[in-house]
């Protein structure tokens, strides 16, 4: 029997009963399960490759500004941060997590590891003359990170166990929308703290250690794209630079997470079936900086397959409205020997339609309004869509999938499967 087939097998066990004599569901559980003697070693925030990465434009120019001129590549960097990230777990997670262990004293195979691991950032204003959606200028921020659970294996090294991603959004009033770098790094010490707090929120819905992590079977978005037909829409639009695959794949990753409340591996834009993930935490805990990824086993794919906006003018009104919309195709597979043989085991696509969106002047319909209002449309869609398929509320999935009826049986066998990796 092949490793996944035991696994599903297992799983079935746990869900529609025992199988096997004398045999408990508890123990079945246990056997495929990491579990540690006690809570993870705080490791620290880390970067996830080089500090030299252009994706980390606002942090290093941040930390040369707040931290007198410091290199993101300083183990210092992050001061700023540390001392907020450790208050933060000493009230809301201590529980989960061990601060001050001698570092020199970790016990190699025994020891789990937690670390903060930021992927992705952007920031983008929006200007608004007449103020009547948007109360004000502002900038929109997407920081992109995740919850990393790592444990040494003499095969391999370090290896991750578990992760957890998360997104946070965002959007800060600014003065000057004109200047809007210097306001982009000058609010960034306030992204940054929400960024925390979004981390611990993460750790306490998933950072339940006593349990155990899953050591054989694992999710990632693999694949995030988007469509021909979308991508020429995104160029009239001029928002092609902004809402980019990488953005998309972020976001999905965390939205799983979140929705289907299942741990998942971050998600990688330039090599997603890399079988290595490089970071180095702050706290200098004497490790390599590239840690072995585990076999990816359920397999999401996300794509932005078309995107409408409707522009009405109502003189009577006194303003223009907008519609936007997009739709998107997410499809899962059970991962196989080969690529080739992998099992695709659902897909759908998804429509979903932002409320009108009403500007005064024109002036207003800019760019970077549309990415901001394209981007709310694709969370929602996919955060109502993880959360529903979760908790199987049909008028939900209703309003955003037309073959719901055809599906139902497909969302059951991937639920009974993100039980796996939980």
């Amino acid at each position: 029997m092949k490793r996944r087939d035991a696994i599903i097998s297992t799983l079935g066990a746990l869900i529609f009963g025992p199988t096997l004599t004398g045999v408990s569901a508890s123990s079945l559980a246990n056997a495929s399960r990491s579990v540690p003697k006690s809570p993870p070693v705080w490791a620290g925030f880390g970067l996830n490759g080089s500090a030299g990465s252009s994706r980390f434009e606002l942090t290093r120019r941040y930390v040369e500004k707040y931290q007198g001129g410091m290199k993101l590549s300083d183990p210092s960097a992050f001061r700023f941060l540390r001392g907020q990230l450790h208050e933060l777990l000493k009230k809301e997670a201590l529980n989960l997590v061990q601060l001050d262990k001698n570092k020199d004293a970790l016990q190699l195979g025994e020891d789990f590891l937690l670390g903060f691991v930021h992927d992705y950032e952007i920031a983008v204003p929006i200007k608004n003359t007449n103020k009547i959606e948007i109360a004000d200028d502002i900038l929109f921020t997407f920081l992109a990170g995740a919850g990393l659970v790592v444990v040494y294996q003499r095969s391999v090294g370090w290896r991750v166990v578990c992760s957890f991603p998360f997104v946070t959004r965002v959007e800060l009033p600014i003065p000057d929308v004109n200047n809007f770098k210097e306001s982009s790094i000058d609010q960034l010490g306030k992204c940054y703290s929400e960024y925390a707090q979004s981390f611990v929120r993460s750790l306490k819905r998933f950072g339940g250690w006593k349990d155990g992590y899953s050591s054989n079977y694992f999710a990632r978005v693999v694949k995030s794209t988007v469509v021909k037909k979308a991508q020429p829409k995104l160029t009239e639009f001029k928002i092609d630079h902004l809402l980019t695959p990488e953005l998309l794949g972020h976001e999905t990753t965390a939205l799983i997470c979140s929705g289907l409340e299942i741990p998942i591996i971050p998600f990688l834009e330039t090599d997603a079936l890399s079988k290595r993930y490089a970071t180095k935490f702050s706290d200098s805990i004497s490790t390599q900086d590239v840690y072995e990824l585990p076999e990816i086993d359920l397999q999401f794919e996300i794509a932005l397959t078309d995107i409408e906006k409707k522009v009405v003018p109502s003189r009577q009104r006194g303003y223009t409205s907008i519609t936007r919309s997009v739709t998107l195709s997410f499809r899962v597979f059970e991962a196989a020997e080969t690529s080739l043989d992998r099992k695709k085991i659902f897909q759908t696509f998804i429509f979903y339609e932002l409320p009108e969106d009403r500007i005064k002047d024109r002036e207003d319909d800019t760019p970077n309004r549309d990415f901001l209002f394209f981007e709310r449309c694709i969370f929602q869609a996919l955060d109502r869509m993880f959360v529903g398929m979760r908790t199987k509320d049909s008028l939900v999935l209703g309003s955003l999938l037309s073959n719901l009826n055809e599906i139902e049986p497909q969302i059951n066998t991937l639920l009974m499967l993100c039980k796996a990796a939980r």
